[in-house]
């Protein structure tokens, strides 16, 4: 999970650059750059040639997540809402704070350079990651970024602060995604299953997000864009902690069969 987070770092970095051509690059230009993109990709994606996923559960571990998959239920569809929401929080910032920063009277170049920013932040924070985990837990990194995420979604509702306080957003919510598949997998030891369900589900969120704040946009303005973003960070907040109440499968088992 540890590599997933900095795997996960690249893609905060390819949506820093992109923001950055777009600016760099005239619209008439377009056409050009998004098909470069598009030859650089596939020619990056032949590197993965001869890469095998080995296992990643003995037979007997398999069986063993069977005969406890009505333990495992609440457990997996807690963290499905969570990352669902967590999700929502991540797209509806990304695809509405350069619109916001319009409406305050920044320029669009602003607004698409804090874009950058966010998913700068968001790459930098899954780097760190690692060495914060290992100073940390897995459940500190998860709420205490939600709990941040909710104060500078209040701060971006100004907007002499809300430049400053999307790039940070996105440093404080970057150890959501990794460190909640740690602390699920330490719920439920060797559910490939159940991880391949959460990261199915949790492109809900990807609709759910911008859907909700489009809707809320029409509604009152513009100008509710970070206060609907900190309501989604409350929300996945309360999804997570909720999670504490659970214990880890293996040691359930250990109780009733001691």
């Amino acid at each position: 999970m540890l590599r997933l987070s900095v795997a996960n770092a690249g893609y905060g970095i390819g949506a820093v650059i992109g923001p950055l051509l777009i600016i760099a690059v005239r619209p008439d230009n377009f056409p050009i750059l998004f098909g470069g993109i598009a030859v650089v990709t596939v020619m990056l994606s032949t590197l993965t040639r001869g890469v095998h996923a080995p296992p990643l559960r003995a037979e007997q571990n398999q069986r063993h997540v069977t005969m406890m998959k009505s333990q495992r239920r609440p457990i997996l569809l807690t963290f499905i809402a969570a990352y669902v929401f967590y999700v929502a929080v991540e797209t509806s910032s990304s695809g509405w704070m350069a619109a916001q920063l319009h409406g305050a009277g920044y320029s669009e170049s602003m607004g698409t350079l804090v874009t950058a920013g966010f998913w700068a932040g968001l790459a930098i924070g899954r780097v760190v990651g690692t060495p914060l985990y290992h100073r940390s837990s897995d459940k500190t990194l998860v709420i205490g970024g939600l709990g941040l995420a909710i104060v500078l979604g209040g701060c971006a509702f100004s907007g002499l602060l809300a430049p400053y306080a999307y790039p940070l957003m996105g440093l404080v919510i970057a150890s959501v995604f990794p460190m909640g598949l740690i602390w699920y997998t330490v719920l439920c030891p060797n559910d490939s299953d159940g991880l391949a369900l959460m990261i199915l589900f949790m492109m809900a969120g990807g609709v759910i997000g911008p859907g909700v704040e489009s809707l809320m946009v029409s509604v009152f303005s513009i100008h509710v864009v970070p206060l609907v973003i900190a309501a989604f960070a409350l929300l996945d907040l309360a999804i997570f902690s909720s999670a504490l109440r659970f214990k880890p499968l293996s040691a359930k088992a250990r109780e009733v069969n001691p």
